[in-house]
C-alpha cells in the first residue's frame, strides 16, 4: 500500500525564546496508507491538537519530518501543501455571514489563480462535494443559520472541494448529538473506502470509533505514540493504560469477553 502520511522521528512541543521546550512525548514515527480512516485519540492534554498543528504546518516540529504523498512538507509552498492536505476545524471564524455554496467554493482556492474565478470544472467539483456530504439542500443558506451537524457537513464538503488526498479533522464530533456523530463517522468511512481519501481525525468518542476505524493513533502525555487496530490496542491493555481507565465499558466496546 502507498503511504500517504508519514511522520519520521517527530518531536512536538512549543519552543520559547530562552530554551527549547520539553517534547510532549518521545519521537513519533508512524504512517497512514492511502484510503485509511484513522482516529487520533487519547486523554486531554496528550498533544492531539499540537500534532495536528505540526502536520498542517501551523507549528514547526522540535525535530523530525512530515511527509505527505512522499513529499517533505517543510520544502513545499503554501499552495502546493493546499493541494495535498485539507483540514476541518471546529472554529467558526469569519464564515457566519457567508452562504454555504460560497464556503464550499472557497475550497477551490489552490486552483483558481489570482482572481479566484471558478471555471466549469470547479463548479462540477463543488456540486459533487455538496452532494456527497448531503449538503446540497443547504447551498443557499447562510452559515449562521445551520445546526452543528449541518455546519460540519459543509466544512467537510469544503475539504472535498479542495480535492486533497489527505484530510485532517480536529474533533469533528465535539458539538454533535449522537445521531449526527454516527452520520459523520459513516460519511468519513464512505469517503475513505469509496473515494480513496486518507482521513485522520481526533476524537474522544471511543464507543463511536472503535468499530468504524481501520486504525487508532493512541497518545498519552510523555508516553510513546502507539499505532494499531482497535482490537490490537484493546487486547494488549494499552487503551486502558493510556486513558488510565479502570471501568468496564471500554472492555466491551468490541464485544470481547
Amino acid at each position: 500500500m502507498k503511504k500517504m502520511l508519514e511522520l519520521q522521528q517527530l518531536l512536538i512541543g512549543y519552543a520559547t525564546s530562552k530554551k527549547l521546550a520539553k517534547p510532549l512525548m518521545p519521537a513519533i514515527s508512524v504512517s497512514l496508507n492511502t484510503g485509511e480512516l484513522v482516529a487520533l485519540t487519547g486523554p486531554n492534554g496528550a498533544g492531539k491538537t499540537t500534532l495536528f498543528r505540526v502536520i498542517s504546518s501551523n507549528l514547526k516540529p522540535l525535530q523530525g519530518q512530515v511527509f505527505i504523498d512522499g513529499k517533505d512538507i517543510a520544502n513545499l509552498s503554501a499552495r502546493h501543501k493546499a493541494g495535498l492536505l485539507s483540514i476541518v476545524l471546529t472554529d467558526r471564524v469569519g464564515e457566519n455571514f457567508m452562504k454555504v455554496y460560497d464556503v464550499v467554493a472557497s475550497g477551490r482556492y489552490p486552483y483558481t489563480g489570482l482572481w479566484a474565478r471558478l471555471n466549469q470544472e470547479d463548479k462540477i467539483i463543488i456540486s459533487r462535494s455538496l452532494e456527497l456530504t448531503g449538503a446540497a439542500v443547504l447551498a443557499d443558506r447562510l452559515m449562521q443559520s445551520l445546526s452543528d451537524g449541518e455546519r460540519q457537513k459543509v466544512m467537510i464538503a469544503k475539504a472535498l472541494a479542495q480535492d486533497t488526498p489527505l484530510i485532517l479533522l480536529d474533533e469533528p464530533s465535539a458539538f454533535l448529538d449522537y445521531p449526527s456523530k454516527i452520520a459523520l463517522i459513516q460519511l468519513l468511512k464512505k469517503l475513505a473506502k469509496d473515494y480513496n481519501k486518507t482521513i485522520l481525525f481526533s476524537s474522544h468518542d471511543l464507543d463511536m470509533i472503535m468499530r468504524q476505524v481501520d486504525k487508532l493513533w493512541l497518545m498519552s502525555p510523555e508516553k510513546p505514540m502507539l499505532s494499531g487496530t482497535p482490537d490490537e490496542l484493546l487486547k494488549s491493555g494499552k487503551l486502558q493504560e493510556y486513558f488510565e481507565m479502570d471501568y468496564p465499558p471500554i472492555s466491551s466496546v468490541l464485544g470481547n469477553e
